[in-house]
């Protein structure tokens, strides 16, 4: 897990501002889809991690509601891309 966080963020730098976006990744060659949004520069990092119905707009929401706040968020995907409500 520190190994993917580490990863997330030199990936996706805190120079990345406003809207949130889809971010597609792998690991151990699956792919995944989660979604990425930044409060700017120096803010702090919030890992989101979804419930048993996966990566919905639910998640979402509370991402952007938390850059509203402040913080830079990753909504983690835990079950891969095609799977959940938003597929």
């Amino acid at each position: 897990m520190k190994t993917l966080i580490f990863l997330l963020l030199l990936v996706f730098p805190a120079s990345v501002f406003g809207q949130g976006r889809t971010i597609e990744y792998t690991v151990d060659g699956k792919p995944y889809e989660g979604y990425f949004v930044s409060a700017g520069e120096n803010s702090p990092f919030i890992l989101l991690v979804h419930d048993w119905d996966g990566l919905t707009e639910y998640e979402i929401k509370r991402a952007e509601m938390l850059a509203d706040e402040g913080y830079t968020v990753f909504a983690a995907d835990l079950f891969g891309a095609g799977y959940g409500p938003l597929r």
